[in-house]
């Protein structure tokens, strides 16, 4: 009811509810007690399989205030995963939304161990503001902020930035029940994402934005895709052990690796990878394509070179745009094992739990007789036309010297 005159006579509540749902999700047993000394402002607590903690509030304050101070909270799986999109409610006015202060010790989320959450949130005109967002657990540290608009000239939307610095990935990702994906490692991933509608009204398939993940001195384990995770899908590890037999040793027991990074945009659900490799002493693989986060499918083409010695020692040199004039002796030197790589592709097409890895076959592979690198540099001294070789080599695009460029990985042709 919009009358809440009858609080000014209340002066305590107490609920009890088995399974309650809220926001489409079931919280199981729940209880919440609160008291009040003039109807005005409460402080109590909640308790339940779920959720417990103590809670103030102000629900009939010009802009109503709740502060939450939990020991923990369990938000479960989504029910309906994948499911139609459900219509935006545009009546839903930010004013209208309360201050929120939130502490949670320990948080999970659809199984997962989050960490310690800490928000901040408040109405201000026509937004919603999130000032502060600090997600804290083990080595992992996440900060964002953001807000939500619903006006005339743009509509209800979601807009939100955010900054994940990771020192020590293992510890962590356990708790977070992402084992199995990844071993060691340190990095960041950073980016923005909105979506249409109010913040709960999230969903996959109104998800656009940009992000950038980059890990290194990590080690993949052996790993399988399926079970429907997208770490798992997008582990190097096991998108490799799909492919042929000829790469069977290298990834026969994880895979101890020097870079990797995922970059790319995010459209109506799904992610477009503009940039995404792994740089090992063992293997070279390039990734290019989309996944669909909603409807869970992939589309992907994978580029190995199982080589080891000069195709990876010169793409780690160029890969470092300290390497300066080093490029082109390093060239020359490693211009056998460039002629000689093998490079083998394949696509990866169909659901996260079974897609088939298909080796795609190059249109005009030729055979290319080797030519001694100190004989190759000889020559290219006497006559520099023979320094212009027709057989295809592997070249490196936009090597610079700016920091921006250090974790980038040389663009293969």
């Amino acid at each position: 009811s919009d009358n809440s005159d009858f609080l000014d006579a209340m002066r305590s509540i107490n609920i009890v509810a088995k399974n309650p749902t809220f926001l489409g999700r079931e919280f199981g047993l729940f209880q919440l007690d609160v008291v009040s000394v003039d109807g005005l402002q409460w402080i109590g607590t909640l308790d339940g399989d779920n959720i417990s903690g103590t809670l103030q509030m102000q629900p009939r304050a010009d802009v109503s205030d709740f502060s939450f101070e939990l020991s923990h909270l369990t938000i479960s799986e989504d029910p309906n995963p994948g499911a139609a999109l459900e219509s935006i409610d545009y009546s839903l006015q930010p004013s209208e939304f309360p201050s929120l202060l939130l502490e949670i010790d320990d948080f999970r989320l659809a199984g997962k161990n989050l960490g310690a959450l800490s928000l901040s949130a408040k109405p201000d005109g026509d937004k919603w503001s999130i000032d502060r967002f600090e997600l804290k657990h083990y080595g992992i540290f996440t900060t964002a902020s953001g807000n939500w608009v619903n006006n005339s000239s743009d509509g209800s939307i979601s807009k939100f930035s955010f900054n994940t610095v990771i020192d020590e990935a293992e510890g962590a990702f356990d708790e977070m029940d992402f084992d199995g994906i990844i071993k060691k490692g340190e990095g960041t991933v950073k980016g923005k994402i909105s979506w249409i509608g109010a913040p709960h009204e999230f969903d996959y398939g109104r998800l656009n934005g940009e992000f950038d993940a980059f890990i290194k001195d990590g080690e993949l384990v052996k790993v399988e895709p399926g079970g429907g995770k997208l770490l798992g899908l997008l582990n190097f590890n096991a998108i490799a052990r799909r492919l042929v037999f000829d790469f069977r040793d290298v990834f026969a027991s994880g895979l101890k690796f020097d870079r990797m990074r995922y970059s790319g945009s995010l459209a109506d659900g799904e992610a477009i990878l503009s940039e995404a490799f792994l740089l090992s002493p063992a293997v070279f693989l390039r990734m290019e394509g989309k996944v669909d986060l909603n409807k869970e499918l992939v589309d992907l083409e994978v580029h190995v070179s199982p080589e080891l010695g000069g195709n990876l020692a010169l793409l780690s040199a160029l890969a470092n745009p300290a390497a300066g004039a080093f490029i082109f002796i390093t060239q020359r030197i490693f211009k056998d094992e460039m002629r000689n790589s093998s490079f083998k592709s394949y696509r990866a097409l169909g659901t996260w739990e079974d897609f088939e890895m298909v080796e795609i076959k190059a249109s005009d592979s030729r055979d290319v007789e080797p030519i001694s690198a100190l004989e190759s540099i000889s020559n290219d001294a006497q006559n520099p036309q023979l320094g212009a070789d027709p057989v295809p080599e592997v070249s490196v695009e936009q090597v610079s010297n700016s920091d921006a460029d250090a974790d980038r990985a040389p663009s293969i042709n």
